[in-house]
């Protein structure tokens, strides 16, 4: 048994060295056959490979003048907005049929009336006293020139110690009530005015707060009145901004929109303020459209795209704002095809470009890269695809 056992596992060793022996011939054999079959036409030369580079879309702008461009917004506010009160007290005894929220007044036109009696009772009252004054001044004059005739006919050649003599005194006293009957009787000539309400110029009501029959007292609140003649538009400005603005800003051309109608006006800088607004350290500057001159009047209220065009820019692009990376690079293409980079200060932004001048004055124009990323290298050769040409 001992002995059949040893033949057997010697038998297994011999058929396991045939099969490895077989395994190895059959590999050999297919290396030998492919190595066979391989054209040696189809080696590739790695001197004739040629190198791939990345398309990237570019905008070839040409440099220019280019005039800056600020928009900014704001609100239109009447020239005078003016709370009307009452100067003096009485009852509403007369309302203008136009009296009402959303009617224009010229100037001067008769808005509502108090009862006015009494007022024309002082009138006659301060005339009465007036025609006294005068006639006391008359009596006294009269009797300081008798004093002065009397004193020569007495031969006296000296003025007299006291000016009573003259009746100096009584003469002044009399002078001055004259002058108090006087003011008296403008002032009531004025408050009798003042019970006629007026609009204190070309406007519209905004408020009302009275009506017919009610009974008021001094300094009451009549109406809002807002004036329509000149509308204002008050805006704050950088100080770059405000360097973009030329010296003379009466030559500066301003134009309003509507952000709802789309309504335009062209209007002018009234002036600039000559101080800083403390918290935002922005500057403020008025503009003024005068309505009349307007085809359609700006109304007060109205929100406004305030644009202004300033001084011009030479040597100038304009590029899309998605050109200008999140750390402020714009990527450009240069004659050899290579991306380059650099970090311009924009002077100004409008309608979806950004303004910026060329990296070198001696460029004319420049092929932008309008959608740089983040894979962007300075150095690497591209392949550029022109989308458009632009100015």
């Amino acid at each position: 048994m001992k002995i059949f056992g040893k033949k057997n596992g010697r038998n297994t060793k011999k058929l396991s060295r045939k099969m490895i022996f077989v395994i190895s011939v059959i590999l050999c054999l297919t290396a030998i056959i492919i190595a066979f079959s391989f054209d040696p036409r189809t080696e590739i030369n790695t001197a004739e490979k040629k190198e791939i580079k990345r398309m990237v879309s570019v905008e070839e702008i040409k440099a220019g003048e280019n005039s800056a461009k600020i928009t900014l917004l704001g609100e239109a506010i009447p020239e005078w907005q003016t709370m009307i009160k009452s100067r003096v007290d009485g009852i509403i005894t007369n309302i203008s049929p136009k009296f009402r929220v959303g009617s224009n007044f010229k100037e001067g036109e008769l808005l509502l009336e108090f009862e006015n009696s009494q007022y024309e009772a002082m009138v006659a009252d301060a005339e009465v006293r007036l025609s006294n004054a005068k006639n006391t001044l008359l009596v006294e004059e009269n009797e300081a020139v008798e004093a002065i005739e009397n004193w020569k006919r007495s031969g006296f050649k000296d003025q007299p110690e006291s000016p009573l003599v003259f009746r100096e005194p009584q003469l002044e006293t009399a002078r001055n009530e004259v002058k108090a009957a006087e003011a008296f009787l403008v002032k009531a000539k004025i408050d009798l005015d003042f019970t006629k309400i007026k609009a204190p110029f070309d406007g519209g009501i905004v408020e009302r707060h009275v009506n017919l029959g009610e009974s008021l007292m001094p300094g009451e609140s009549i109406a809002l009145f807002y004036s329509t003649d000149k509308i204002f538009v008050n805006v704050n400005i950088d100080q770059n901004q405000w360097k973009l603005l030329p010296d003379n800003l009466n030559s500066v051309s301003v134009k309003l929109v509507d952000t709802e109608s789309g309504n335009s006006w062209n209007a002018n800088i009234a002036r600039a303020g000559n101080w800083l607004i403390n918290v935002s350290r922005l500057r403020p500057l008025i503009i003024e459209v005068n309505n009349k001159k307007q085809r359609t009047p700006l109304i007060a209220g109205t929100f406004l795209n305030v644009e202004l065009l300033g001084r011009s820019i030479s040597n100038s692009i304009g590029v899309s704002e998605s050109a200008l990376t999140k750390g402020g690079l714009v990527w450009y293409v240069d004659q050899d095809s290579t991306l380059q980079s650099y970090r311009p200060k924009p002077h100004f932004y409008s309608e979806g470009s950004v303004y910026i001048s060329l990296p070198s004055d001696t460029l004319k124009s420049i092929k932008v890269a309008v959608n740089p990323n983040s894979t962007f290298m300075n150095g690497f050769k591209v392949k550029p695809q022109l989308i458009r040409e632009g100015e």
